[in-house]
């Protein structure tokens, strides 16, 4: 008998590639011992009063214990009114050091900065935890419910988290903002496009790999992720660090993080490098035993033993492998000139082709930017006269969804050889603002079309100043010209930022790439 070879998804899509068939990759059911459930559905609401329950009685337990709740809480950061040395000194001896292990340990924040692993250091974190509940529970068929607040239908808390208002209630947190506990909706009062959107899944690689494109890793977690911690809010709760894990929304919210990773992963690759995935990590298990678990044996969740009961839908646009030669007269009859090449969807464009030259920086404001609680107009230096590619949005076309690319024309032939971005990098507070920030570019007529939004939760901390950048593709809203006179960016606060947060932009540039 004939062995049977498995044909991964992505091996499928890309021979649809080949064949110049784009497909969606629809949202689906997933074939899985165990299945993590919306919190809106029933099987959801179910999932969460196990999950009350198991809050109520982790929350009992003494801090030292690896099942307790404070000692999980504490894994991901110990509080800023504290300290892991000081909290480590009130355990017993026994306890100490795996708690020196664990705690203060998330990767992609609280000084650590490594933000290659913020994706699977938190898909171990919940993992782990999750089979702690069901230790506690003694129920072997919980899983974690998630929360896909960027479903407009889902976009206020879960009920059950603010009703009742109360300590009675394991999931309340008084240390939200006022509305979210009200049961209004996370992005009231926020510009339209909402910030809770899945632009992230536009993203075609894991990693930056030109220094101007975020990657999916980089862009889920400084966008999407840290708007839904900095719109539950506030400082002593998911709006910081330090606090945000002992928030039981905390959890709902990285299911729903590790549910994106894992549709953007049914198209697009992670790493694939040694050093990624060799690298391990120090956990409790069910039975509060040490365990070093491996970033390479916590990539896919079906060998993990769990699934979605849905994943998201992802476009992709891949590049072939090259067709079989043919004669050098030219394409035939009818093709495109481009023979071979898939053209990107509208709103993503094609990977940067490998030789291509590196971005450069073609104008930046003249020094660090300082925030305060209205609008700030910083002017570009004077770029120099770099040509892009034409092409792209008129500039009275709507603006792109945060973190997705402006739309190309639907006729485009072949993707751009040049991009237009606005980079902003090295953020800094001496504490959290609490808000979201608008950007806007200037156009033509003087009128400022919103690029997105960014926020200072991963730079809020003992005023450190992040490393990490955000990026805003302009191509199509400058239809592909560089303006000869300096560049207008707007950064507002989208509320009433903390008075005492200080808020300052290192750097803000044009960069052509």
């Amino acid at each position: 008998m004939g062995i049977k070879k498995r044909v991964s998804r992505r091996a499928v899509v890309r021979a649809g590639a080949a064949l110049g068939v784009l497909p969606l990759l629809s949202s689906r059911a997933v074939a899985a011992p165990l299945v993590r459930y919306s919190v809106a559905s029933a099987q959801g609401q179910a999932m969460l009063a196990k999950f009350s329950e198991a809050v109520k009685r982790m929350a009992a337990r003494d801090a030292g214990y690896p099942l307790s709740w404070t000692f999980q809480w504490f894994t991901h950061h110990v509080h800023a009114d504290s300290s892991k040395e000081r909290e480590l000194a009130r355990l017993a001896p026994e306890r100490r050091a795996l708690a020196a292990e664990m705690w203060d340990t998330c990767q992609a924040h609280g000084g650590h900065g490594i933000e290659e692993f913020f994706l699977p250091w938190h898909r171990i974190y919940l993992y782990y935890f999750e089979r702690i509940v069901r230790t506690v529970l003694a129920d072997p068929t919980f899983t974690m419910p998630y929360w896909n607040y960027t479903d407009p239908a889902q976009r206020a808390l879960p009920v059950a988290f603010c009703v009742p208002a109360s300590s009675s209630n394991s999931l309340y947190r008084k240390y939200r903002r006022a509305s979210v506990n009200r049961g209004r909706a996370l992005d009231e009062g926020q510009s339209d496009p909402s910030p809770l959107n899945l632009g992230c899944l536009d993203q075609e690689n894991y990693l930056p790999t030109d220094g101007v494109t975020q990657g999916f890793c980089l862009n889920i977690d400084q966008g999407l992720h840290a708007t839904v911690h900095v719109l539950v809010g506030d400082r002593r709760g998911m709006g910081d660090i330090t606090w945000s894990a002992n928030d039981p929304i905390f959890w709902l919210h990285h299911s729903n993080i590790d549910r994106l990773w894992a549709s953007w992963n049914e198209a697009h690759d992670n790493p694939d490098n040694a050093a990624w995935r060799e690298r391990e990590f120090i956990f409790a298990d069910e039975k509060g035993v040490r365990i070093a678990a491996k970033v390479g044996d916590f990539l896919d969740i079906g060998a993990l033993g769990y699934g979605y009961d849905q994943l998201e839908r992802v476009m992709v646009a891949f590049v072939p492998p090259p067709l079989p030669s043919l004669p050098l007269t030219g394409p035939p009859a009818g093709a495109s000139a481009t023979v071979g090449v898939a053209p990107p969807r509208p709103g993503k464009r094609a990977a940067r082709p490998a030789g291509a030259p590196p971005p450069s920086q073609i104008a930046t404001a003249s020094g660090p930017v300082a925030m305060g609680a209205s609008p700030v107009k910083v002017e570009l230096n004077a770029p120099q006269a770099v040509a892009a590619a034409p092409g792209g949005a008129p500039e009275t076309a709507a603006p792109p969804r945060v973190g997705a690319r402006p739309q190309a024309p639907p006729t485009a032939a072949a993707p751009p050889s040049k991009r237009l971005y606005i980079v902003i990098r090295n953020l800094q507070a001496h504490a959290q603002p609490g808000v979201l920030y608008n950007v806007y570019l200037e156009v033509a007529g003087g009128r400022a079309m919103r690029l997105g939004t960014i926020n200072f939760f991963d730079a809020g901390m003992n005023g450190m100043m992040s490393q990490k950048f955000a990026s805003f593709d302009i191509t199509g809203i400058v239809d592909g010209n560089i303006p000869s006179k300096e560049i207008g960016v707007t950064i507002a606060p989208v509320g009433k930022p903390a008075s005492d947060a200080q808020p300052v932009i290192g750097d803000i540039s044009l960069v052509s790439g």
